[in-house]
C-alpha cells in the first residue's frame, strides 16, 4: 500500500490547525502509524488483532484524501493542475522504496528461500513491478483472509497487491480531477459524481464479495469507493471546519474506537471486503472529519504523539519491509514462535529506517530531480528497468536440484502378474459375448487373481517403511524438484475444476464415455488429483468417470475458516446440483473425498463432530440414488510444502517426512469412518498407503509424492493405480449384481 505524506509539509504551527486540504495533518500521520502497526501485529500473529487487516482500509481512505487534497490545492492555488509533475511526484515517491524491497527481496531470496520457489517469486516480482500483482493474486485465487493454505507457499511480495491497487488509482484518479476541475464545474457536481462512482465501486464490492470474495477483495473497481471515501472528505475541505469542536472530538474518538473494533471483530472467518469493510472506512472517514482539533479532548492529540508521528512518517517503508522479511524468515528457519516473530518485526523496523534516510526521503526531497518532471520519469524507467531485470534473472536462474545416487520405480504388481484388467480393452463392443448386461465390458476369462486390497497394502508397507527411513534424495526422483509443481492433472487445464464464482455441477467425463458403467468422483481440488489414477483405471475397465469438482468446496457440508462464509454458501449449491444431477442420473459407484479442513481450522472435538455430521449429511442423500458410496480419506497433510523441505535437505530427507498424527488426525478419521458405517459407504483410510508407524512418506522409491503443500503428484496418483482398482472393482460388481 502507499501511505503518503503530504509533498511538502508546512510550518508546524500550522499542525493543529482545522482540516483543510493544505495544512500538514499531524492527526493523519498517528493514523497512518496505527494502520501499519495493526498490519504488522496482524501477519506477526501478535496479539488479539486478527482483524488488523483493515490496516489497509485506512491507509486507502487516507490515500484518497491526501492526493484528492494535492489535486484540489493545487488547482486552487494556480488554476491548473499539471498532471506530469503529479506523476512525477508519484514516480519519486512510490519507486525508489517499493523496487527496494524487491530486489532486495530477490537477492535475500537466493540464500533463503528454497530455490525450487525462486521462479514463482521472480513472477510475482515482475507483476509487483508492472503494477498489477493484485490481478496476479487474483488470477491465483489466494485468500488472503482464509489462512495463506494456497496452492504454494505464500509469496514474499504478497502485501505489494495494495500498492498495486492504489498505483492504479493513481493512474485513473487525477485524469479524472483534472477532466472535472477542467470544465470549471460546481462544487456540487464534482461531488455527485465523486459519490456516484463512489456508490457503484461499493455496489460492485456487496455484489462480488458474496460471488467472487478473492475479487473483490484485490480489484481496484471493487476497492476504489475505499479511496473515493477519502476523496469526498477532500472536497468537503473546510465545510468539515464548521463543525463544533466538540462534536468534531466525539466523532473523532468514535472513529478510533470503530478502527480498534474492526481489527478485534473481524477475522478469517469474515465475508470481507463487503459489509465488513464499511465498519475500517467509516470509522477512518470519522477520524478524518475530526481533523487535528486543538481541543484536549480531541484524538488529535493522542494522534499527534511523538511515537505515534515517528512510525506515520515511516509507515510506507515499515508497510514494504515488514512482510517479506516474516515469510523469508520462516522459509529459511520454519515456523517462527511470538518472541521470534517479534524479533523478525524489530528487524524489519531497523531495515525500513534504514531505507527511509537513505533512499525514500532523500529521492522523495531531491531538488534535483523535482526541478523537471522528466528526470523523475528517467529515474522510474531506471529503476523499474533494474526490477525488470532482477526479476527476469531470478525467473532464469539455474534451479535444478539433483539428489544423490538413483532409486528404482516402485511398483505394487509386477508385469508379470498384470491383473485382469490390464487385458481387457476399452473398445470391447457392448454385445461382445460373456457380456452380463448390454453395454458393459466382458467379465475377464483369465484365471490370473486380482490382489486384494490387503494383499496390496502388505506389499506396500515395506516400501513406505523403507521410504520413511531413506535419507538421500534420489537423482531420478519423478517428477523433479525443479519442475515439483509444474504438472497438473488434466482438470486444471480443461475447465473441469470449478472457481469460485461456478456453482453448476459441471458435465466433465473421462474414460469410456458411452459406457453404461460410470462411477463419479465429488470433490475439491483434491479430488483432481486423483482423477489421472481413476481416469486410466476408467479407461482400462471401459467405465465412464463422472468428474465434479470445484475449488475448495469437498464433499462434505462442513463450513470452513479456511473458506470465506460467502465461497461456502456457494459450496452448498453446487454441491446440491451435484447430487441432484447423480440423482437424475445415478452412476454405479460415487466417491467422496475432502481436503481435511478442520486440521486448517484448529482440530477440535466439535470441529471433528461437525466433520462426520458434514459427510452423514451428503452421504445419506447420495445413499437415496441407489449407487455404492466410497469414502476416500485424503492423504496425510504436510505441514508445509515437502518439495522446498526435500531441496534443502538433499542427504537428509527423513526431515520432511510427516508426522502422521498431525497430517491424518485420528479424530477426523474416526468421524469419517462412524459417517461411512453409518451410511451404509465403504470407507478407505489413504493413510495407510502413504504411513509406517508414526511418519508419512514424502518420497516411495523415485516418486516425488507431493507436488504442492497439499496435493499429491501425478506419479504418486498412478501408483496408487492398484489400491484404488482393487477398492472400485469389487464395487462396480457388487452395483452390476
Amino acid at each position: 500500500m502507499n501511505n503518503h505524506a503530504p509533498e511538502e509539509p508546512l510550518d508546524t504551527a500550522q499542525r493543529a490547525t482545522p482540516p483543510t486540504p493544505n495544512s500538514f495533518r499531524a492527526d493523519i500521520e498517528g493514523l497512518r502509524a496505527i494502520a501499519v502497526l495493526l498490519v504488522v501485529v496482524y501477519h506477526a500473529e501478535i496479539g488479539p488483532f486478527h482483524g488488523g487487516l483493515v490496516g489497509v482500509d485506512v491507509f486507502f481512505v487516507v490515500s484518497g484524501f491526501l492526493i484528492t487534497s494535492l489535486l484540489l490545492r493545487e488547482q486552487e492555488q494556480t488554476g491548473r493542475i499539471s498532471l506530469g509533475n503529479f506523476w512525477a511526484r508519484r514516480v519519486r515517491r512510490l519507486l525508489p522504496a517499493s523496487l527496494l524491497v524487491v530486489v532486495a527481496t530477490l537477492i535475500a531470496a537466493r540464500s533463503m528461500l528454497s530455490p525450487i520457489l525462486l521462479e514463482g517469486l521472480g513472477r510475482d516480482a515482475l507483476a509487483a513491478v508492472g503494477f498489477v500483482i493484485n490481478i496476479v493474486f487474483g488470477y491465483r485465487a489466494n485468500d488472503y483472509l482464509a489462512g495463506q493454505m494456497a496452492d504454494v507457499a505464500p509469496s514474499a511480495l504478497l502485501h505489494f497487491w495494495s500498492l498495486a491497487v492504489e498505483e492504479q488509482f493513481y493512474l485513473v484518479w487525477p485524469l479524472i480531477v483534472w477532466g472535472l476541475t477542467r470544465f470549471a464545474l460546481r462544487a456540487r457536481t464534482i461531488a455527485a459524481v465523486v459519490g456516484a462512482l463512489g456508490v457503484a465501486s461499493l455496489v460492485a464490492c456487496l455484489v462480488l464479495t458474496q460471488s467472487s470474495p478473492v475479487w473483490a477483495f484485490y480489484l481496484l473497481p471493487t476497492r476504489a469507493w475505499e479511496l473515493l471515501a477519502g476523496a469526498a472528505l477532500a472536497l468537503a475541505g473546510a465545510r468539515l471546519a464548521a463543525i463544533p469542536q466538540a462534536a468534531r472530538s466525539a466523532i473523532g474518538w468514535t472513529g478510533i474506537a470503530g478502527i480498534v473494533v474492526a481489527s478485534l471483530v473481524i477475522s478469517d472467518t469474515t465475508s470481507f471486503p463487503g459489509y465488513a469493510a464499511l465498519l475500517p472506512v467509516i470509522a477512518t472517514a470519522a477520524v478524518i472529519a475530526a481533523g487535528a482539533a486543538p481541543s484536549a479532548l480531541a484524538p488529535g492529540r493522542l494522534l499527534g504523539m511523538r511515537p505515534l508521528q515517528w512510525i506515520g512518517a515511516r509507515s510506507y517503508a515499515i508497510y514494504l519491509w515488514h512482510w517479506p522479511a516474516l515469510i523469508l524468515s520462516e522459509a529459511k528457519w520454519g515456523p517462527l514462535d511470538a518472541p521470534e516473530r517479534t524479533v523478525v518485526m524489530t528487524v524489519a523496523v531497523l531495515l525500513a529506517v534504514l531505507a527511509h534516510a537513505l533512499v525514500e526521503n532523500p529521492v522523495r526531497h531531491s531538488r534535483y530531480l523535482g526541478a523537471r518532471a522528466r528526470r523523475s520519469y528517467a529515474l522510474g524507467v531506471a529503476l523499474v528497468g533494474i526490477g525488470l531485470a532482477a526479476s527476469a534473472i531470478t525467473i532464469s536462474a539455474d534451479t535444478e536440484i539433483t539428489g544423490s545416487g538413483s532409486a528404482v520405480a516402485p511398483t505394487l504388481v509386477p508385469v508379470s502378474s498384470a491383473t485382469p484388467s490390464t487385458a481387457v480393452p476399452a473398445t470391447t463392443e457392448p454385445d461382445t459375448p460373456g457380456s452380463s448386461d448390454p453395454g458393459l465390458p466382458p467379465e475377464p476369462t483369465t484365471t490370473t487373481p486380482e490382489p486384494t486390497l490387503e494383499e496390496l497394502l502388505a506389499r506396500i508397507e515395506p516400501l513406505v517403511a523403507d521410504a520413511v527411513r531413506t535419507d538421500a534424495v534420489p537423482s531420478n526422483l519423478v517428477p523433479p524438484l525443479s519442475r515439483n509443481s509444474a504438472e497438473l492433472p488434466t482438470p486444471y487445464t480443461d475447465d473441469c475444476l470449478g472457481d469460485s464464482d461456478e456453482t453448476e455441477a459441471g458435465d466433465c467425463a473421462y474414460g469410456k464415455i458411452d459406457s453404461t458403467t460410470s462411477i463419479a468422483i465429488v470433490g475439491d481440488s483434491h479430488s483432481a488429483q486423483w482423477q489421472p489414477a481413476l481416469a486410466s483405471i476408467a479407461e482400462r475397465r471401459g467405465w465412464k468417470l463422472r468428474f465434479y469438482a470445484k475449488r475448495r468446496c469437498g464433499a462434505v457440508a462442513y463450513r470452513s475458516a479456511y473458506n470465506p462464509k460467502a465461497l461456502n454458501d456457494e459450496c452448498d449449491t453446487w454441491r446440491n446440483n451435484v447430487i441432484e444431477e447423480l440423482t437424475q442420473d445415478p452412476a454405479q459407484v460415487v466417491i467422496l473425498t475432502a481436503l481435511r479442513y478442520p486440521i486448517l481450522d484448529g482440530l477440535t472435538t466439535r470441529r471433528s463432530a461437525q466433520w462426520r455430521s458434514g459427510f452423514e449429511t451428503v452421504l445419506d442423500r447420495l445413499a437415496a440414488t441407489g449407487s455404492r458410496l466410497v469414502l476416500l480419506g485424503d492423504p496425510p497433510l504436510p505441514p508445509d510444502w515437502p518439495g522446498a523441505c526435500l531441496a534443502d535437505h538433499l542427504k537428509s530427507a527423513t526431515r520432511c517426512t510427516i508426522d502422521r498424527s498431525d497430517g491424518e488426525p485420528d479424530g477426523l478419521v474416526q468421524a469419517e469412518q462412524a459417517a461411512a458405517e453409518s451410511t451404509g459407504a465403504t470407507y478407505v483410510r489413504t493413510g495407510d498407503w502413504f504411513c509406517s508407524g508414526d511418519r508419512c512418506a514424502v518420497i516411495i522409491g523415485n516418486i516425488n509424492v507431493y507436488r504442492d503443500p497439499n496435493h499429491i503428484s501425478i506419479p504418486a496418483a498412478m501408483f496408487f493405480i492398484p489400491l484404488l482398482e482393487a477398492v472400485l472393482g469389487p464395487q462396480v460388481a457388487l452395483a452390476r449384481d
